[in-house]
């Protein structure tokens, strides 16, 4: 999964557009629509995985993440957390 999700924060700096039509999605769900159709396949668990690492990385242009941010992303914080990331609900 790590090189789907590099490539993945990469596509996203790159294209704002993208990011927008991505974190504008409801659901998990419809965000693994949005990457499939840009050629991007992420079964569901990587998908609430990447929610809290790329949501990181998008805010912070931080190209390493933390011993926490790590810890979180491994712990499955995010979809259905009840918390609202910053750069969009998925």
């Amino acid at each position: 999964m790590e090189d789907k999700s590099t490539m993945l924060m990469k596509k996203l700096k790159e294209d704002p557009v993208l990011a927008e039509k991505l974190f504008s999605q409801e659901t998990a769900e419809e965000a693994q629509t949005v990457l499939a159709a840009e050629g991007m396949i992420f079964d569901m668990e990587e998908i609430k995985q990447l929610e809290a690492t790329v949501a990181k990385f998008m805010v912070t242009d931080e190209a390493e993440l933390s011993k926490e941010d790590l810890d979180n992303v491994a712990g499955g914080t995010g979809f259905g957390s009840g918390r609202e990331h910053p750069v969009g609900r998925w």
